[in-house]
């Protein structure tokens, strides 16, 4: 079973749970982060960091990947009409960075 496929379900319940993290990819990242680290907030941001493996915490992509694709099977998990628009305007601007010389 692949990485994405296991981690789908919990980022599937942190997006039902908690509102706030349809709209913010570090908000998610943190709560999903909870679920493998219950006292995360007792340790420094460089300590998470430089320990993700012996936490075993997803790579950061893998959950922001699996948001999109929890969004589109999902309607009722979508963020608001503005964060939406924001997003599609950031992916204009990628696209053209990304295919710029």
């Amino acid at each position: 079973m692949s990485k994405c496929a296991v981690i789908e379900p919990m980022v599937k319940r942190v997006l039902e749970e908690n509102p706030a993290t349809r709209e913010d990819d570090f908000t998610l990242v943190y709560e999903v982060f909870k679920k493998f680290v219950p006292n995360i907030d007792e340790l420094s941001f460089k300590e998470v960091m430089m320990n993700h493996k012996h936490y075993k915490l997803p790579y950061f992509e893998t959950v922001r990947r699996t948001r999109p694709k929890l969004q589109n099977m999902y309607p009722e998990l979508q963020p608001s009409s503005n964060v939406l628009k924001g997003r599609q305007l950031e992916e204009v601007d990628y696209r053209n960075y990304a295919l710029s010389k």
